[in-house]
């Protein structure tokens, strides 16, 4: 009772306490010992059944010895018996598990196991077991156990009406998604908090559209009444995040189309270089084919791709795999500079580095020679294969044209802005989700898009300061929308697929000309933490990333056309990414974060010196990183000849 002094018990009683408590130990031991020798010798007779009955009835959670009861039932005493004597005993099991359920009610192993006697019952009574976890959810509505296995009992109860024909059913496939997602209703209404009713409305929602056969404008409304169900429930409480994952499960993602930027072939070093805007993987070799575009006789050429400074990635089929944004493939046959290359491409060649990015299409990818100023036309044909739709959201999400997704996203941008001053954290986070959708779902001009970019790096320093456990993550998306906006001007919608992008025209023409007006670009002082898509700054000769937040210069992998390159004032630590640099004639790293001879010399061994195109050396300014240089001079003098590195 409340307000009463404890008080400790005398030395006797706890003397007795403990012996009572050393005997239960001692008895629940031998009991164990006794059914582990009895698994141990397979002896699967009734004894053992009752010693796995006394010790899950102590320890539910001991699944060592539900794997024995198991195979006590199935080798032992139902081994030989009949339809009726198997009802009868999984009947049992079933009434001693529901026993256990007021032991532990969320234990794993008492509903793998009653999964298991229903799986093996001849007749089970499936709408008995909904009626049963009815009863557990409404003692804790929460419990993800029960609602995980109100998923496997309603997905056994449809198969089950689904097969039958008996008229006296009290549901039909149909009306039972229904009426479990009234069920889910009615739990959310009495706790917003349940993530797994939300959870457990996004399974059936969709299952909905179809059994109802629901129209375009039905679902919309359905859709609606939707948004403002969870829209109630964040205005409730918008500290819970159950309602904004469905609200982002409502809202979906579109699966972006993975661009091929473009191709070249230089003769120089008998390669093609193909450019994608995203990560990939290669699962089998894209086809390069010699010929006349006219005709059908085109020849294979033969070769090998690599990736530029590729990593290895674990990736979406379980297998470890190499990754880049650029593909370089050496020629192994001589071949004339003027015939016509192409590069074949087809979305089952290609694994995207996530989930959600997809080559849509075959594309067939004209060569540019850059030694032949008469082609400079970069053009893409697209194979008659089975296309996306044009929008594709997320699985399971309700599909929309273009005008009417991005007038719903709109939509919710502004409804998230109206509760900025009640849960900031969430509602930035949202905004800048739904912002970045409404850029590709739009099909923006540049000027509109640079626009929401600026709104996105606004939201994202709000975020830094507000949210300090997750400065990298928001320093990171600011990087990707900077990025975005400052190299806009390099790349230009395709005409093929509105949805893909390719490179600048003009940049391309002056690229492929050798002009003298090298590309450069600028991108000082911008924050940048990360470079999200090297392989749009491929064409560029000269690259300021001065006074940003790089920690690494891997991405220059990329970049095998640059000359010159600027990284002062960085947070670099070692020199990578060079092997395919073969024209770099400076870099620039004074003030980052390099302090060991090691540091610098791995990065250079991996430069193949040899197949340079400049004679002269490549120019390292070093100034101002944490080098000691009485001991660092002497050790550098191994590269005097191939490059020129400053210290001081």
């Amino acid at each position: 009772m409340h307000g009463r002094k404890r008080v400790k018990p005398s030395a006797e009683v706890e003397r007795q306490r403990k012996e009572k408590e050393a005997a239960k130990i001692k008895e629940y031991s031998d009991l164990v010992d006794a059914c582990l020798n009895k698994k141990d010798s397979k002896k699967f007779d009734t004894e053992a059944f009752n010693y796995t009955t006394k010790i899950l009835s102590q320890n539910p959670d001991f699944y060592t010895i539900w794997n024995f009861r198991r195979n006590i039932l199935i080798y032992g005493l139902l081994k030989d018996a009949d339809t009726d004597q198997k009802q009868e005993a999984f009947s049992n099991e079933l009434v001693f598990l529901q026993a256990l359920f007021q032991l532990n009610p969320k234990s794993y192993w008492i509903f793998n196991h009653r999964r298991w006697s229903l799986d093996n019952m001849p007749y089970p009574d499936w709408q008995r077991e909904l009626e049963l976890v009815g009863k557990i959810l409404e003692l804790d509505s929460r419990n993800f156990h029960g609602w995980d296995y109100r998923r496997y009992v309603t997905s056994k109860l449809s198969t089950k009406m689904a097969n039958t024909d008996d008229e006296n059913n009290n549901y039909s496939a149909e009306s039972l998604t229904e009426s479990e997602f009234k069920f889910t209703t009615t739990k959310i209404n009495q706790n917003f908090s349940n993530y797994s009713a939300w959870h457990q409305r996004s399974k059936l929602l969709p299952s909905l559209f179809q059994e109802k056969n629901m129209t375009d404008a039905e679902k919309k409304s359905v859709i609606d009444e939707e948004f403002d169900l969870v829209k109630s429930a964040i205005y409730t409480d918008p500290d819970d995040q159950s309602a904004w994952l469905y609200h982002l499960w409502l809202v979906g993602r579109e699966i972006r189309h993975i661009s091929v930027l473009g191709a070249y072939f230089d003769p120089r070093g008998r390669e093609i270089v193909l450019s994608f805007d995203d990560e990939i993987g290669m699962l089998s070799p894209f086809l390069v084919s010699q010929g006349n575009d006219t005709t059908d006789n085109n020849r294979k050429v033969q070769g090998n791709w690599r990736p530029a400074g590729g990593i290895f990635k674990h990736d979406q089929l379980n297998s470890d795999r190499l990754y880049g944004f650029v593909w370089i493939f050496t020629l192994t046959e001589d071949i004339s500079t003027s015939s016509t290359l192409t590069v074949t491409i087809e979305p089952s060649s290609i694994v995207p580095s996530h989930s959600e990015a997809r080559l849509m299409q075959t594309i067939e990818k004209s060569v540019i020679n850059i030694l032949n100023t008469d082609n400079i036309a970069m053009s893409t044909q697209s194979k008659s294969v089975d296309v996306e739709p044009s929008i594709v959201p997320a699985p399971e999400t309700l599909p929309a044209i273009a005008q009417e997704r991005a007038d719903l996203l709109k939509r919710e941008i502004n409804v998230i802005k109206e509760l900025l001053d009640l849960e900031p954290d969430r509602c930035l986070q949202t905004l800048i989700s739904l912002l970045n959708e409404l850029k590709y779902a739009s099909l923006l001009e540049s000027n509109e898009a640079n626009l929401l970019n600026d709104e996105i790096v606004s939201y994202c320093d709000r975020l830094i300061k507000i949210d300090s456990l997750r400065i990298i993550r928001f320093e990171d998306l600011r990087s990707k929308a900077i990025f975005e906006k400052e190299t806009a001007s390099l790349v230009q919608g395709s005409l093929e697929d509105p949805k893909t992008i390719i490179y600048n025209q003009t940049t391309l023409a002056n690229f492929s000309s050798q002009s003298s007006s090298l590309a450069s670009l600028s991108l000082s002082s911008k924050n940048l933490t990360f470079i999200p898509t090297p392989s749009i700054l491929l064409l560029l000769s000269k690259l300021d990333l001065s006074h940003n937040k790089l920690t690494s210069m891997s991405f220059l992998a990329n970049l095998i056309n640059l000359r010159e390159v600027n990284l002062e004032s960085n947070l670099i630590l070692r020199i990578d990414g060079v092997r395919e640099l073969r024209v770099l004639k400076e870099m620039n790293l004074k003030n980052n974060l390099i302090s060991t001879f090691e540091a610098v010399r791995d990065g250079l061994l991996m430069n193949d010196s040899s197949s340079r195109d400049f004679q002269e050396k490549l120019k390292i300014h070093l100034t101002g990183n944490p080098l000691i240089a009485d001991n660092i001079s002497t050790e550098f003098h191994v590269f005097n000849d191939t490059y020129d590195i400053i210290l001081g």
